[in-house]
């Protein structure tokens, strides 16, 4: 018997994040117990707890399915171990007819990291008593030829988004991303209300068919472009996305890919395995890396995304990084916004039926690197190297027949709505030069959560995804000096507006902050003594510290002495 030999195991060096607590529901329509849920979450220690306390391990929920079944379906080998070591029958079909096993085969992703995972589960579900012909993993059955004409042909891609653009001049807008590697044009499409302007409003993208052979993303897209630019004129939520927004959309990101019925690209290349890693590919290049892939990666560094998604084909889930870690190891690997992750795929799934009822995932959502991990994936360089967020929906888990566009159309439009609309939340501002008032490249940092965004350099905006609550942020550019706001309140509805102006380093007692301590500073620095709300109000882009010239914290009198010496000096 073959032992799965093909399904090589992976191991890579890496730093591991814990999973943030997640309860299960105490009754669902699934009738899961915790066990099933533990056992879903990969939980071992929880399911350890669980069975020794009694916790019947042979339970079914609504589908049939045991607890082992549930650890079969998300590749978890400890838990399905310890399951197994309870008890759990490894022969136990669910009301679809299948086994651990069997499910296993069926829900792995058909990556090579996730097929090393399967390959581990299998051998321990076979020693078990599993039948090994459970492994085998059953092929999706090609597209008829008539399914497969209905799809759009890469032209009639490239003539929908020139008929949206002459069709719509003022809200439509091409730009050639460059060529491919057998020279096909790479195109996106720009809707808003002012097109052809910058101006100070999120920048959002839906990019689908970065594997070539992964097409119902395309047809999501073009269905976007059709239902934004047909309802703009009477929709008013319609006219609030185009209106506050700038839309891109790239519907075929790998047009060889697509044009041969291939994965990857024309030099047989994993895009999504193709962008900077920290721990693969460090440098923050296009150099040396795949043509598709150098043309997105140019496009973006032109602009400042808040927000993203790519279309994948494989599973029916939101994917929410990180995808890598230090270690290769599938374990939950949170971002420093995980929490803002959680709830936008949320927005996403919750209106997808068949995504939020997975029987897979818990509401349709997963951590990239607790289902497998990959290294080099678009998500995780969009998050980390360019500061937005961005997430990978898998719409379906394989191309579906062209007669169900409509109903994964119907099943999607609300979600790619909802989510684009999180872009809208939480602080957004304009950072400008104090002295020229021109915009600013600036860089702006929640305190204490690691991350960065940027302004659009050209308008000066920016836009910090961030769910309710109080938080401190600090603002830097170059040649100027830093500053932190503290206590800006974040709501559930539309983004808090901060502006700030940012100067060069402004010397002590500068109280009118314009780069010299002289006798212009003196009436500012008596109000700062005397009414510190009113100074804060005539000077708002300058520090009240600057007046506390003794260094003791306060502006108080102990501070006119040392002010009359710095105006003397």
């Amino acid at each position: 018997m073959k032992r799965l030999a093909l399904l090589a195991t992976f191991a890579c060096n890496v730093v591991i994040f814990a999973a943030p607590p997640v309860a299960a529901p105490p009754s669902d329509s699934f009738g899961r117990s915790a066990l099933h849920w533990a056992a879903l979450r990969g939980d071992a220690g929880e399911c350890a707890e669980l069975l020794a306390g009694g916790t019947d391990v042979a339970a079914a929920d609504a589908n049939g399915e045991t607890p082992l079944h549930l650890a079969a379906r998300r590749l978890r080998t400890d838990v399905a171990a310890r399951l197994i070591a309870a008890g759990a029958d490894v022969r136990a079909r669910n009301l679809s007819g299948l086994t651990p096993l069997a499910l296993a085969a069926r829900a792995c992703p058909g990556e090579p990291e996730a097929l090393a995972r399967l390959g581990a589960l299998a051998e321990i579900l076979i020693a078990a008593g599993a039948d090994p012909r459970d492994a085998q993993r059953p092929a999706s059955p090609p597209l008829a030829p008539e399914d497969r004409a209905a799809y759009h042909t890469y032209a009639q891609v490239e003539a929908d988004l020139a008929a949206a653009e002459a069709l719509h001049p003022g809200l439509c807008r091409r730009v050639n991303l460059g060529l491919t590697v057998q020279g096909r044009t790479m195109w996106a499409l720009c809707i808003s209300d002012n097109v052809q302007l910058q101006e100070d409003e999120p920048e959002v993208a839906y990019i689908s068919t970065m594997h070539g052979d992964e097409i119902i993303g395309m047809e999501m897209c073009l269905g976007l472009i059709d239902y934004l630019t047909s309802n703009y004129a009477a929709d008013p939520r319609v006219q609030n996305l185009v209106n506050s927004l700038e839309i891109w959309i790239v519907p075929v990101m790998n047009p060889d890919g697509f044009v041969n019925g291939t994965r990857n690209n024309a030099h047989g290349v994993n895009l999504n395995r193709n962008f900077p890693c920290p721990y693969t590919s460090p440098v923050n290049t296009p150099a040396g890396r795949e043509v598709e892939t150098a043309n997105i990666m140019n496009w973006r560094f032109g602009r400042s995304l808040t927000l993203s998604a790519n279309f994948h084909s494989g599973a029916m889930v939101v994917n929410y990084p990180y995808d890598a870690n230090a270690s290769g190891q599938s374990v939950y690997t949170a971002s420093p916004d995980d929490d803002v992750f959680i709830w936008a795929s949320e927005e996403y799934s919750r209106y997808n039926a068949p995504m939020w009822n997975s029987p897979t995932f818990y509401h349709g959502i997963t951590n990239g690197a607790d289902w497998y991990v990959i290294y080099g994936g678009m998500q995780d360089w969009a998050y980390v190297y360019m500061g937005g967020n961005e997430v990978t929906i898998e719409l379906a888990d394989s191309t579906p027949p062209a007669s169900q566009i409509v109903t994964y159309w119907n099943n999607n439009r609300e979600s790619m709505m909802a989510y684009l609309e999180t872009a809208l939340t939480g602080v957004r501002g304009v950072v400008t030069h104090r002295l020229t008032g021109q915009p600013l490249a600036a860089t702006v940092t929640v305190v204490g959560r690691g991350h960065t965004v940027y302004t659009d350099p050209d308008v000066g905006d920016y836009h910090r995804l961030l769910r309710p609550g109080d938080y401190d942020l600090r603002f830097e550019a170059a040649g100027c000096a830093p500053r932190v706001v503290e206590d800006i309140v974040v709501s559930s509805g539309p983004a808090t507006r901060l502006n700030l102006r940012l100067g060069p380093p402004t010397p002590p007692g500068d109280m009118n902050c314009d780069g010299a301590t002289d006798i212009l500073d003196i009436n500012p620095f008596v109000l700062a003594l005397s009414a510190a709300d009113q100074y804060a109000l005539l000077f708002p882009d300058c520090d009240i510290l600057l007046g506390d010239l003794n260094g003791d914290g306060l502006v108080d009198i102990l501070d006119i002495n040392p002010f009359i010496a710095a105006l003397a000096e």
